[in-house]
């Protein structure tokens, strides 16, 4: 419990340096220039820095995933270590923020479903990141997770649901008509019936509002 403590607060954590850092540039669409890589190469150590500067003895290993997050399986990547692995708790939380980046919006690129961000992670493998738990954290997911917007065989759209013990299910958000449903529909849900992964801009509504009406439309 101790150790789940700790690592849930390095998670939540580990972009605190951005505050320093923070840059109108920043979040300008397009691509970064070399310029502002370099001061969002520096977020790791600014929050690691700040972390420790917060809090008490034995929570360090909180430091150490916000500065390592960006460090590779193989100890590429930054800040460099000299080639040394990152902790455990550091290979966990790269592995769940590199899902995350990708399938979120960012100023200098639109986001990927998370199927394809699945298959990114499946490719980063042993370089980028440590395949067990790139392994381990797939079957956790599963093929559709949790907040998957599709589009059936029949043309109506769903969002994938998950019931009670993990369960897939699915919202029918948009009938076959294409028409946006007021109150999202249960529907059985069955993957070769999947004609396409979506994004939320596809559906045209945020993804946020999607879960709340389908949470509501559950209860």
């Amino acid at each position: 419990e101790v150790d789940l403590r700790r690592l849930g607060m390095g998670a939540l954590l580990i972009d605190i340096g951005r505050v320093v850092l923070d840059d109108p540039a920043l979040r300008l669409p397009g691509r970064l220039s070399n310029e502002d890589w370099a001061l969002v190469r520096l977020h790791p150590q600014e929050g690691a820095l700040a972390i420790l500067a917060a809090t008490g003895p034995g929570e360090e290993i909180a430091a150490q995933i916000a500065l390592e997050h960006h460090v590779r399986f193989d100890g590429g990547g930054y800040p460099d270590l000299g080639g040394r692995r990152p902790h455990l708790f550091s290979r966990r939380v790269a592995v769940a923020d590199s899902y995350d980046a990708i399938t979120s919006p960012r100023p200098h690129r639109p986001a990927r479903t998370p199927h394809e961000a699945r298959q990114l992670l499946h490719r980063g493998e042993g370089e980028a990141f440590d395949p067990d738990l790139v392994e381990a954290f797939n079957r956790m997911m599963g093929v559709y997770p949790p907040g998957s917007l599709l589009r059936l065989g029949s043309g109506e759209v769903v969002m994938v649901t998950a019931g009670a013990g993990g369960r897939r299910g699915a919202m029918v958000v948009r009938d076959g008509s294409g028409e946006l449903l007021d109150v999202p529909e249960p529907v059985d849900f069955q993957e070769q019936r999947v004609a396409a992964d979506l994004l939320p801009d596809d559906v045209g509504i945020p993804p946020a509002s999607l879960l709340e009406a389908a949470e509501a439309a559950s209860s």
